[in-house]
């Protein structure tokens, strides 16, 4: 279910949607157009990029400007004819034998969607928060990523449709976080084969999520899979502005219909704020050239000052979400071999409850010790940036400990 098709979520007219459709496709065209003309010129913005890599960032970056300028009943028209599409093509044709996908699922009383492995045994379920920002988006385009992710940890997927800003602000997203993870526990999925993951927004919200759970007692997942997660809406990182030209993310990412006066550094809403004391094991992901880097190694350094064990992956020369808009790319590859062998550290070989309630479980197979594995590249921070939480904690000396 997109926005779009809830109750009293307002769309704009057939005709209106068709002018805001044909403005997309000009964006990109022109987007496309500048990435070749600058390569063209002056080379790539990153000297490690090739001219596909520019190109495409360059689209991308005027696709989510032009989307975020959108007033709000355009947007909702627009995600309803894109998710229309991704029905269609989702999973990829060479991947519908390998899977099973039930569209318009409910968990916890929240909509969504179930991928899996066609043929088990299954590793766990993964709880995937999708991202946009808490404004945009629907579960439907993120089909490719949650078959990806299927596949390749031997999970369950549930792709949620939480609830998006403007039309509702904070806490709605979180709260809806709460009811698929308790919706999850109510079908008998144990916490610990259970992952949290998300990307960008969605990574912020799976994050936000447990320290919600922790808050109130509730039993942890066995780990969090967070890809580029969107963890300070305070936006303190010294990176927004250094890398705002190398993103695909707009120069200001609009936060405000999400906030709804709610304090920017409230954690449940920036969890690089938070007390994450006993929080489960963190797979965190990251580019090197994307806006939120900063925010997001700080976020890992708290964590790990918190006592979490942290397997952070920092990619080179990739930006925002880089695994879902260069899935095909070297760093994307290692990003998905870091998820797959952090799924089988932290969940058994399990086959969990299916689609439906009444199905019974098999037997678990015990699971592997965790082990924390230095893997990815890191690099060295920006010049004079400095922490957005404790000063005091080493960060520079951490971040270099973890060279191959």
């Amino acid at each position: 279910m997109s926005m779009g098709e809830r109750p009293d979520v307002p769309t704009a007219s057939k005709l209106a949607t068709a002018r805001t459709l044909g403005s997309l496709v000009l964006t990109l065209a022109g987007g496309i157009t500048r990435g070749l003309a600058s390569s063209s010129v002056g080379g790539p913005r990153d000297p490690e990029w090739s001219v596909s890599r520019q190109v495409i960032q360059a689209a991308m970056k005027s696709f989510l400007g032009f989307a975020q300028r959108l007033r709000t009943d355009e947007l909702r028209s627009v995600e309803m004819e894109l998710d229309r599409i991704s029905g269609w093509v989702f999973p990829p044709p060479f991947l519908r034998r390998e899977v099973e996908w039930r569209k318009d699922a409910v968990l916890g009383g929240i909509p969504g969607e179930w991928i899996r492995p066609a043929t088990p045994p299954y590793r766990g379920t993964v709880l995937y928060f999708h991202g946009g920002g808490y404004l945009a988006t629907a579960p439907l385009m993120y089909g490719a990523l949650a078959t990806q992710f299927a596949l390749r940890t031997r999970t369950q997927v549930f792709l949620a449709d939480y609830r998006l800003a403007p039309e509702f602000p904070f806490p709605a997203a979180l709260e809806d976080a709460v009811s698929v993870y308790r919706g999850a526990l109510d079908r008998g999925h144990p916490p610990d084969s259970l992952l949290v993951a998300g990307d960008s927004g969605g990574g912020g919200l799976a994050a936000a999520l447990c320290i919600a759970l922790s808050r109130h007692g509730l039993p942890l997942p066995a780990g969090l899979v967070l890809l580029s997660p969107e963890v300070d809406l305070a936006a303190s990182g010294q990176s927004r502005h250094t890398n705002a030209g190398k993103d695909v993310l707009p120069d200001r990412v609009e936060v405000d219909a999400y906030l709804n006066g709610t304090d920017p550094r409230d954690p449940l809403v920036s969890p690089l704020y938070a007390d994450m004391t006993g929080l489960p094991p963190m797979l965190v992901a990251v580019g090197e050239d994307e806006m939120f880097r900063d925010e997001i190694l700080d976020f890992a350094d708290r964590a790990r000052a918190h006592g979490v064990e942290i397997w952070l992956d920092l990619e080179p020369n990739v930006f925002h979400v880089y695994p879902i808009i260069l899935p095909l790319a070297r760093e994307s590859m290692t990003t998905w071999a870091n998820v797959t062998t952090f799924a089988e550290a932290r969940l058994g070989l399990l086959h969990p409850p299916g689609f439906a309630a009444d199905e019974a479980d098999e037997a678990d197979a015990p699971a592997p010790s965790p082990v924390v594995v230095p893997f990815g590249r890191t690099s060295t921070p920006d010049p004079g940036r400095e922490s957005a939480t404790d000063p005091t904690r080493p960060v520079a000396s951490e971040r270099e400990s973890r060279d191959p």
